[in-house]
C-alpha cells in the first residue's frame, strides 16, 4: 500500500467527516463514553433487523455497477501492491461474505444456534438450563497492512455479535473501510448498524490515543506483527480482553498415498492459487510444501513440473502485484542463496522460476535438509522432503506459537492421523489444497471461534 499525504475519510456513528489528521484525543475520549452509555441506553438491535441489512447490502456489491463497489475498486487498484485482476476477484466474491446465508451459518456454528442471540435457549440435556448470548460491550478492531479483507470480516463478527464496534485502520489502507461503513449506512435506514459503528486512523504506536481504547474497550482484536501487539498488551484496562492474531505460519503436506490418488494437474492448480493469494501475505498462504521421501523421485519431478505450469496460469489470471525494491531482493536472494548451497555441498537444488520474478520455486532434494524456512513470500515456494509424519511434526516444535494452517494431499485414512499429530504441535487447521485462504464459516480461526470472543453468555437456572 502506498500512504497518501492528503485528506482522508473518518466515519462516526453514521456520519462521514473528512480529516486532514488523527482526532484529538479529548473527542476520541468522548467518543467512548458515549458508546459506553449506548450500551445502557440503546435497544439491543434483533438478528433479524442486522441480517435485513446485510441482505440489502449483499445484493448491492454483488452487482459490478454498485457505485461503492466500483469505488473501492478504484481505490484499492490505486494504492493497494495487489493486482487489478486480483482485487476485482476479490470484490466479485465479496457479496458472499455479507450474504445473510453465510453469516447466519457464522452464527450457528460459533454459537451453537442462531435463536440464542434473541432468546433463552435450553443448554444440553438439561431442560432447567438456558443461555442467552448478549454482545461483550464495546469492541475495538485493529486493522493490519497486509489483507484489506480481514479488518472488514472482524467488523462483521463484531457487528452480527450486536456489539458497539470501533475499526482502527491500518495506515496502508484509509479508504475501504470507510467505503463500506458508508455502504453500511445506506442501506441501514434505521441506524441499527451505522449509529454503532465508528472507523478511525491514527498512527500506530499512539501511546495517548490507544491508552484511551484501552481503558473504555471490554474487547480488542488484535490484527499485526509481534511489535505492535506488544504495545497492545501493555496497561489494559479492567474491562478490556485483548484477542491477538498476530504473525503466523501455515505450509503444506503431501504423501505418497495423497499424490497417487490425486489428478495432478488438479492438485498442482489448487496449490498456486493458494501460492498466489494474497501474495502469500495471507497467514493462511503456504510458504513451504513437504513431500513424503516415498514419493519417488520421478513422480516428484512429474509433480514440480506440473506446478510451475499452474504458477505459469495463475500468473496469467491474477498478475503478480507491484513489489518493492526490497521485495524483489528477497526473493532474488533466496534463489541465490539456494544456488550458493548447491555449489558448496555438492547437494541438488532446484531452483525455478521467471527472470521477473513472478513465481518461485525452491526445491531442496536432499533429504537430510531440514527445518522449517519462512519463504521471502510473493509466489516463493520451498519444498523439502520429510522421513514420517513424526519427523514433520518435529520440524515445528519451536514454532507452536506462530502455527496456522496445514494444506494437504492426503490418502483419506491418512487424514485423521495426520490431524492428530499436526493439532499437538499447534496446527489450528488442516483443509484440502485451494481453500487454504478460504476458510469455511462457522470454523474456528486460530483455535477458537471468533463470535464467542465478542459474546457474553448469560445462564438461567430454575
Amino acid at each position: 500500500m502506498i500512504l497518501r499525504k492528503e485528506p482522508f475519510r473518518q466515519f462516526i456513528f453514521g456520519e462521514t467527516i473528512i480529516s486532514n489528521d488523527p482526532l484529538p484525543q479529548p473527542e476520541i475520549e468522548k467518543m467512548t463514553l458515549k458508546a459506553r452509555e449506548l450500551t445502557g441506553s440503546d435497544e439491543i438491535p434483533s438478528q433479524d433487523e442486522i441480517l435485513a441489512v446485510f441482505s440489502r447490502l449483499s445484493k448491492a456489491w454483488a452487482d459490478p455497477m454498485y457505485e461503492k463497489r466500483q469505488e473501492a475498486l478504484e481505490c484499492l487498484s490505486r494504492n493497494s501492491e495487489l493486482s487489478g485482476e486480483f482485487i476485482k476477484a476479490i470484490l466479485e466474491e465479496f457479496s458472499k461474505i455479507i450474504d445473510p446465508g453465510y453469516l447466519l451459518a457464522k452464527i450457528e456454528g460459533d454459537l451453537s444456534s442462531a435463536a440464542i442471540q434473541d432468546d433463552l435457549v435450553t443448554h444440553g440435556k438439561e431442560e432447567g438450563i438456558r443461555l442467552i448470548a448478549r454482545p461483550a460491550g464495546l469492541v475495538l478492531h485493529v486493522a493490519s497492512g497486509n489483507v484489506f479483507l480481514a479488518c472488514i470480516e472482524s467488523l462483521i463478527n463484531g457487528i452480527i455479535t450486536k456489539n458497539i464496534n470501533f475499526l482502527k485502520m491500518s495506515t496502508d489502507d484509509r479508504d475501504f473501510p470507510v467505503i463500506f461503513a458508508e455502504s453500511i449506512r445506506e442501506f441501514d435506514k434505521s441506524g441499527v448498524i451505522s449509529r454503532r459503528l465508528s472507523v478511525l486512523w491514527w498512527r500506530g504506536g499512539d501511546d495517548g490515543t490507544e491508552d484511551i481504547f484501552k481503558r473504555h474497550m471490554d474487547r480488542i482484536i488484535f490484527w499485526g506483527g509481534i511489535e505492535a501487539l506488544k504495545s497492545w498488551e501493555r496497561n489494559l484496562g479492567p474491562s478490556a480482553v485483548l484477542i491477538r492474531h498476530g504473525h503466523k505460519i501455515s505450509f503444506g503436506v503431501i504423501s505418497r498415498c495423497g499424490l497417487e490418488s490425486a489428478e495432478l494437474p488438479d492438485l498442482t492448480d489448487n496449490i498456486a492459487i493458494d501460492i498466489a493469494m494474497w501474495e502469500q501475505k495471507a497467514c493462511n498462504c503456504p510458504q513451504m510444501l513437504f513431500l513424503e521421501d516415498e514419493i519417488h523421485d520421478i513422480d516428484v519431478k512429474r509433480f514440480i513440473d506440473s506446478l510451475s505450469g499452474s504458477l505459469e496460469r495463475v500468473n496469467a489470471l491474477f498478475p503478480p502485484g507491484r513489489r518493492s525494491d526490497d521485495e524483489y531482493v528477497e526473493v532474488l536472494k533466496a534463489r541465490e542463496l539456494a544456488r550458493a548451497s548447491a555449489f558448496v555441498t555438492g547437494k541438488p537444488i532446484s531452483v525455478l522460476g521467471p527472470k521477473t520474478f513472478d513465481w518461485t520455486i525452491i526445491f531442496e532434494e536432499d533429504p537430510d535438509r531440514q527445518g522449517f524456512e519462512p519463504s521471502p513470500l510473493n509466489r516463493t515456494i520451498i519444498i523439502r522432503r520429510y522421513a514420517s509424519l513424526k519427523a514433520l511434526a518435529g520440524l515445528f516444535k519451536n514454532y507452536s506459537l506462530y502455527m496456522q494452517t496445514a494444506g494437504y494431499c492426503l490418502a483419506d485414512p491418512e487424514v485423521r492421523e495426520y490431524a492428530m499429530k499436526l493439532s499437538s504441535i499447534g496446527i489450528t487447521r488442516l483443509c484440502p489444497f485451494g481453500i487454504m485462504a478460504i476458510p469455511t464459516a462457522g470454523t474456528p480461526h486460530d483455535g477458537s471461534f471468533a463470535l464467542r470472543d465478542l459474546t457474553r453468555f448469560t445462564v438461567i437456572e430454575k
